[in-house]
Parts: C-alpha cells; structure tokens; sequence
C-alpha cells in the first residue's frame, strides 16, 4: 500500500514539476515513481489473483492466448522504466523496443518466482548503466 501511495504521490509531484520545468530529469523521476506504483500493484495481485509461486502461473506458453497476452502487456509496461532509461542514456530507441518485447516474454517463460525480484533489479540496472 505505501508503494501505491508514496509512488503515487511522487508521481503527482514530480509532474507537477515537469510542467514548469520539462527536464529529462524529471520524466525519469516519473517513470521510477510510476513503476513504484506497478510494483505495489504487483505486490497486491500475489497471493490473491497470482499464485504464491506466481512465475510458474504466468508462463506464456501455458495459458490460453488471451490470457497470454494480458500478462505479457503488463510485465512489458512493468518493466518498460528499463528502456527508457536506456533511451535517456542515449540507447537507439528501435534496440530498446526490441530487447524489451524479448525480455518481457523471457521474464514470464522462463524467470523462477525466487529470482524474479532480481530479474527486475539485473534487467533496470542493465539499462540504466
């Protein structure tokens, strides 16, 4: 809940902000405060629409294609902080499109629930360094 809250609430600041000053700065701000947000969202959805070992739920190649889909756009938003900041770096946008749709779907193929938190962390601090 205080992902939700603080996130969001940093969200509303930070663009509050931008529209006096438009600073790349402070879209990446949004950007960390919005995934702050999803995060917490995510947290909310374990154990109560997600299984406990939520990865193994998720695996694309084992749900019907709807659903598929729905999980794949949603790890792909989660984790799309990564490639923009890659793109904020100077990364060319095309290569962040691409490696992004592929490592959404390795996320939810392939990641085990114990390493998903660290999936994220590795994958963000890729694109960020």
């Amino acid at each position: 809940l205080g992902d939700l809250l603080g996130g969001g609430a940093l969200l509303l600041e930070n663009l509050r902000r931008y529209k006096r000053n438009s600073d790349t700065k402070l879209k990446v701000a949004m950007a960390v405060s919005a995934f702050t947000v999803l995060h917490g969202f995510g947290h909310m959805m374990i154990g109560h629409v997600l299984d406990r070992d939520f990865m193994a739920s998720v695996r694309p190649t084992k749900l019907p294609g709807w659903k598929a889909v729905l999980y794949y756009v949603s790890s792909a938003v989660f984790l799309a902080i990564g490639p923009f900041l890659g793109y904020c770096n100077g990364v060319n946008r095309h290569a962040c499109v691409v490696a992004h749709l592929i490592a959404a779907w390795a996320f939810l193929e392939f990641v085990p629930t114990q390493f998903a938190f660290g999936f994220v962390q590795l994958y963000l601090n890729v694109w960020f360094c």
